[in-house]
């Protein structure tokens, strides 16, 4: 491992020996749970892993340099015995939050191996996925950065196929066009948004220029913010796809959900009971219909159709299992639909106001263009059918 002089073993620290799980969403990487089925990364088991001193510059990717300044000038006393480790990292989510230390180990891929790979090990971790995080994000602590990408590419599949473990989606690193299509061909390409706020986290983020986001052809009427950031770090769309439903300020969800509302006023009825029981709003009750599967009523509804217009004349038009999930019983004889987008405290204005996440891109192959600085798109079947 290079620069051995500035990591430090693993067995220097006896923190190091518990089960690891990095998961630095935006930032760096990775991966397993102490409570997790799957076989799980011990350091110390890791002749080549070795754990960030602070006088690595990779431990500027977690720490300001003013809290690392004492740290860098203790190392450099001759009475300092061994160099001082990276200090632990603490990441607060919307729902759950992770800590741990940073270690570099050398990543073994089928094409190449990367020593020197930078990655979060957490010692706790509450609410997060038992397989960790992989951060796609921009900056180079990110994975796409640690490798040299200009490009990666992913396609998921439609929830349909949550519990099918026989399918699968992609995640293409480099190259050219693929995900299960005919490489480039049909997309429709954004640019990333330039002069988004440059201090953290907001540098890490995919921001897009979105113009207007329309439901049943009309126009929401959402406040200028929605649209464009402020040098704050208020405002504006970014794409992610580790979030799960689309999220909007609460001051561009109370459009969104009243225009809503006004298409389908007089053909559906609204359903308290699977809003309580869901979290989710609006939701409304599926016509008693026993012959037919819930999915075919949905669609036979006519649920509008939610669009979102970009910069540069590009539309992605979500067709309804992108915008609404079936959401359980209604009533006893009747299954209730609920819109697929979720809003909530605004935190002060503070951050990104729309966050498109991967219920909306299932079955759209998805492209990151790294040295174009733009975001490429198509609808496609994620599953090869």
């Amino acid at each position: 491992m290079e620069e051995e002089e500035e990591d430090v073993r693993e067995d220097q620290d006896q923190e190091a020996e518990e089960r690891c799980l990095g998961d630095i969403k935006k930032i760096v990487l990775w991966v397993i749970t102490s409570s997790s089925p799957l076989p799980t990364f011990l350091p110390k088991s890791s002749s080549s892993s070795r754990l960030i001193s602070c006088s690595n510059p990779s431990c500027l990717w977690i720490h300001p340099p003013r809290l690392l300044s004492r740290c860098r000038m203790r190392n450099s006393s001759s009475h300092a015995a061994r160099p001082q480790l990276c200090p632990p990292y603490l990441l607060l989510y919307a729902t759950g939050s992770t800590a741990g230390l940073l270690l570099a180990d050398t990543l073994a891929l089928p094409s190449r191996s990367l020593p020197g790979f930078v990655l979060g090990c957490s010692l706790f971790s509450d609410r997060q996925p038992p397989t960790g995080l992989a951060a796609f994000g921009r900056g180079a602590p990110s994975f796409p950065a640690q490798l040299g990408l200009n490009r990666f590419s992913y396609c998921l599949l439609s929830r349909r196929f949550d519990d099918d473990a026989d399918v699968s989606g992609s995640l293409i690193l480099g190259g050219g066009g693929g995900g299960g299509g005919d490489g480039d061909e049909g997309l429709s390409f954004v640019p990333f948004l330039r002069g988004a706020p440059s201090f953290p986290p907001f540098p890490a983020y995919y921001y897009v220029g979105l113009r207007r986001i329309t439901v049943g052809g009309r126009r929401v009427r959402l406040p200028r913010r929605a649209l464009v950031p402020d040098t704050a770090g208020s405002g504006g769309a970014i794409v992610d796809s580790g979030t799960t439903f689309t999220y909007l300020n609460p001051a561009a969800f109370a459009p969104l959900a009243a225009a809503l509302l006004d298409r389908v006023a007089g053909r559906l009825n609204r359903s308290a009971a699977a809003e309580r029981r869901t979290g989710l709003r609006p939701c409304f009750t599926l016509p008693q219909s026993p012959p037919r599967a819930p999915t075919a009523a949905a669609a036979e509804l006519g649920l509008p159709e939610l669009a979102l217009h970009f910069n540069g004349g590009v539309d992605m038009r979500l067709p309804v299992e992108n915008c609404f999930v079936l959401a359980g019983p209604a009533t006893a004889a009747a299954e209730a639909v609920c819109l697929a987008v979720v809003s909530g405290d605004d935190g002060g204005g503070a951050g990104p106001w729309i966050i498109l996440g991967s219920f909306q891109q299932q079955n759209y192959y998805m492209v990151y263009d790294l040295e174009k600085d733009r975001l490429g798109f198509r609808p496609q079947s994620c599953s090869g059918a």
